[in-house]
């Protein structure tokens, strides 16, 4: 009878080893890049712009503003070259204006007093004196004319007489020449006011006014004039006067 084999039931032991946890890959996680719908016009004017690089851009402006600085600059160099001959204009103009007038300072007439003269006193006879005038301008005095007021002044009363005499013709002084005027008071002297003009209680101021044009014939120019007799001078002496 076959020998049966028989077969130890062979237990194996094997190391337990603890379970293991899974592992989850860490993600970062994902950012959303979502913009928001755009419209239809939106889209169709982004597909027909064309896309431009900054130096393209930089050039567009430099063509479009370019011509505009120029043009400002050259409009500023005009103005600055039209005021500075503007300015040399007003110069110009200024300084012949200054040297015609100069010229007709220089050539024009000028008629003064020369001297004046008053005759003795007479009882019966009236006052009696003549005035020089005389050209010392460059060219004559035309249509010259004289006007006299002569005033016989009472110091203590303030009584005064006065006496106007006017040329009726006028006339014409030359240059470097003179001419004259003699008066005559209307009213004879007496002692008594002789003797009021010795002891300074009367005075006589002699006033006149020499009109005159010039041959450059603007305006009327007049010399005013003043003479005044007073004891104790009993002469003419100057008392004022002016000239234009």
């Amino acid at each position: 009878m076959p020998r049966k084999r028989t077969r130890k039931n062979q237990t194996t032991h094997r190391r337990e080893q603890p379970p293991t946890s899974p592992v989850e890959p860490v993600v970062p996680p994902i950012k959303a890049n979502i913009e928001p719908p755009k419209s239809a016009d939106t889209i169709a004017q982004t597909k027909t712009e064309p896309q431009v690089s900054k130096p393209r851009t930089l050039t567009i402006w430099i063509q479009s503003w370019l011509p505009i600085v120029l043009n400002a600059l050259i409009l500023i160099v005009i103005m600055g070259h039209a005021f500075y001959f503007q300015k040399q204009w007003d110069a110009m103009k200024t300084a012949v204006t200054e040297a015609r007038i100069s010229r007709e300072i220089d050539n024009r007439a000028w008629v003064t007093v020369k001297g004046a003269s008053l005759q003795d006193m007479a009882v019966g006879q009236p006052l009696s004196f003549g005035i020089t005038y005389t050209n010392s301008g460059k060219s004559p005095a035309l249509r010259a004319r004289v006007k006299l007021t002569i005033e016989i002044r009472d110091t203590v009363t303030n009584h005064v007489d006065t006496f106007q005499h006017e040329a009726k013709e006028e006339t014409v002084i030359g240059p470097g020449t003179d001419a004259n005027t003699f008066k005559f008071a209307d009213a004879p002297l007496d002692k008594e006011t002789i003797d009021l003009f010795t002891s300074g209680r009367k005075k006589l101021y002699l006033r006149g006014t020499v009109e005159y044009d010039d041959i450059f014939k603007k305006e009327r120019h007049h010399t005013t004039f003043c003479l005044l007799y007073h004891h104790p001078i009993l002469n003419l002496e100057d008392c004022g006067g002016d000239a234009d």
